[in-house]
């Protein structure tokens, strides 16, 4: 996994490659979340596989891309026509691939100017929540060590799951953990190894930005989430 998708950590992917290179391994990255944000260089970091999905840079849903190398051969799980060189056979999506494939040039034409814009957002709204917000605590890397579009903070006194339903009331979609795993119960498993427990597990939120944000986006889920969590300490302590 090259960039974490709860907490934003940036993996030494180039660094590993290079080890795995000269150890004789084959290096898959998971680039999901990393595609459009953080760079991702195949020859450079010396990556054998990359898995890539199109809705992560603003492509069609339901299709995705699987990078080999040339020496990399695999073996089929699904057999019939013998489309995508044996690889995977079944009818292509001809659509999906084709805007997956203008998104993925338009991510890369623009990746140093998106990765600045939402590091700014993402700074405003981290310095907004911890000059208005008392008891927080910011999970994962520094601010500026992290992915750009990535923001987990934990709220003391306040349940996750219900700051999250509250701010949803007002237009704010949040998550508590990965967004494809929010609902699961028992905690981030993410967040139990960094070494969160008790109300910093529980009250951890994740924010996951777009390019479509703008700073007033921030300051308004900075008001609003101010608001949300001071009504919801001040009705636990009833």
């Amino acid at each position: 996994m090259a960039v974490n998708n709860e907490i934003g950590t940036i993996e030494p992917i180039g660094e590993i490659g290079t080890i795995a290179r000269e150890k004789g391994i084959l290096f898959h990255v998971d680039a999901v979340q990393a595609a459009g944000k953080v760079e991702v260089d195949v020859k450079k970091q010396k990556l054998d596989m990359v898995s890539l999905s199109a809705h992560k840079i603003h492509g069609p849903k339901g299709v995705g891309a699987l990078y080999l190398s040339e020496e990399v051969r695999i073996r089929p799980i699904i057999f019939g026509g013998g489309q995508e060189k044996n690889i995977r056979s079944g009818t292509e999506n001809m659509p999906g691939i084709v805007g997956f494939g203008v998104a993925s040039r338009l991510a890369k034409e623009s990746l140093e100017e998106v990765s600045q814009k939402l590091m700014r957002l993402k700074k405003r709204l981290w310095d907004g929540i911890s000059s208005e917000i008392k008891d927080v605590h910011l999970n994962g890397p520094e601010v500026e060590e992290g992915a750009p579009h990535i923001l987990n903070v934990s709220f003391r006194g306040v349940r996750g799951e219900v700051l999250l339903h509250a701010l949803e009331e007002e237009g704010i979609y949040v998550s508590t953990g990965s967004a494809c795993s929010s609902k699961k119960r028992g905690g981030s498993h993410v967040l139990k190894a960094i070494g969160l427990k008790g109300d910093l597990l529980e009250g951890a939120i994740r924010f996951s930005l777009g390019i479509f944000n703008t700073e007033e986006d921030i300051d308004y889920t900075v008001d609003i989430l101010k608001k949300k969590v001071d009504f919801l300490r001040r009705f636990k302590r009833r």
